[in-house]
Formats: C-alpha cells, sequence, structure tokens
C-alpha cells in the first residue's frame, strides 16, 4: 500500500524539523566608507560694537537733547540678534533712549525706541545695525554735574532653519 500524499508531507515536515536536514547558504557582503568629502568645522560669531559719530556732551543743560549712533556689525557664520542695555548714568534726571536707525547719520534715526532688554528680529548673516543713542539732562538736573554711561550689546546666534 502506498503512503498518501498527506502523510508523506507529514513525514517530509518532521523530516525538516528534526534537525537532520540542513540547508546550506553562501552570503556576501561588502562596505565601503564614504568620507564627509571636506573637514566639518563649527562656525565663528563674534560682535563688533563702536560710535559712528558720538555727540559732545559737553555744556549740556535741561532738556537739551543729544543723539549719537552707535553701529553693532555681526562677524561670523550665521544669523543673530542683539538685545541693548545702557549701564551707568548716575547723574540725577539723565534719560538715555535708544532709537531704531535706518543708517549711520544722526538724521537717519525713526522715532522707534528699542526697548532694552528685549531682543531684536532676526538680522541676516553679517548685517550691520544702527542705533540711535538719544541722551537728555531732565528738567531737575543741578549745574556742574557729571556722569557717563555705557551702551552695553549683546548678541546671539540664531538657528538658520
Amino acid at each position: 500500500m502506498r503512503p498518501g500524499p498527506r502523510l508523506v508531507a507529514v513525514a517530509v515536515v518532521a523530516f525538516l524539523l528534526s534537525g537532520i536536514a540542513t540547508t546550506a547558504y553562501a552570503a556576501w557582503s561588502a562596505s565601503r566608507p564614504v568620507a564627509s568629502a571636506a573637514t566639518i568645522r563649527s562656525g565663528t560669531f563674534g560682535l563688533d560694537a563702536a560710535w559712528v559719530g558720538a555727540p559732545s556732551y559737553t555744556g549740556m543743560w535741561p532738556q537739551d537733547p543729544r543723539t549719537g549712533v552707535a553701529r553693532l556689525t555681526h562677524t561670523g557664520d550665521g544669523r543673530w540678534q542683539y538685545q541693548l542695555a545702557v549701564t551707568g548714568g548716575s547723574l540725577a534726571g539723565l534719560g538715555v533712549t535708544l532709537l531704531e536707525s535706518t543708517g549711520p547719520d544722526v538724521a537717519d534715526c525713526t522715532a522707534t525706541v528699542v526697548t532694552p532688554g528685549a531682543w531684536s528680529a532676526t538680522q541676516p548673516t553679517g548685517a550691520t545695525v544702527y542705533v540711535c543713542v538719544r541722551t537728555v539732562l531732565g528738567a531737575g538736573s543741578a549745574p556742574g554735574g557729571s556722569a557717563a554711561f555705557t551702551l552695553q550689546a549683546t548678541a546671539r546666534n540664531q538657528p538658520t532653519t
């Protein structure tokens, strides 16, 4: 009597599962390095800040505004923001107001106030920004006084995406 197809199938499966049969195969592999094509370097970042034209503060009297223009220039890579602060100025009634400027001349000053301590809008790489610095003595300022102030400019980088 011949075994049925079912019995043959069961026998083949049992034979394969028993571990007596082994399958031989060969696998090949290959690998190759892909270099970065250039040395990867971090970017640079810096800020130059200077007066374009500092006003004369000699002989000021109350309510006599003097305006100068400061230039902030980003050096390095990437986009950036700036923040301004005014420190010092201990003379009673001394007021310092920061204004946006469209260029390096006092005539380029706008009426838009730059809020000290607030970050600017994002600036493009290498941009130069001009800021007007308006100084005025208050009505109650005493004659013969003196003071100095510092415009502190801080910059930070911003993502390029």
